[in-house]
């Protein structure tokens, strides 16, 4: 796991700091800015922000047709 994490992390691509940097370039204000990258972490973790009184009714995203 430690020689796949080295090999990833030698490409901005695998890199999570510049995947929240692209995604805050494209805001036009500070409040834009800090809700794109809530969106950019949220995508790469959990596609939403579960509660226990909001739960994610999304299911199976991977499953393309």
């Amino acid at each position: 796991m430690k020689e796949l994490d080295l090999l990833l992390s030698c490409h901005d691509g695998f890199l999570l700091g510049p995947w929240l940097e692209s995604a805050k370039r494209l805001a036009r204000d500070p409040e834009q800015e800090q809700q794109f990258e809530w969106n950019a972490r949220t995508q790469v973790t959990m596609w939403f922000d579960n509660t226990e009184t909001e739960a994610s009714l999304l299911r199976d995203y991977g499953n393309k047709y």
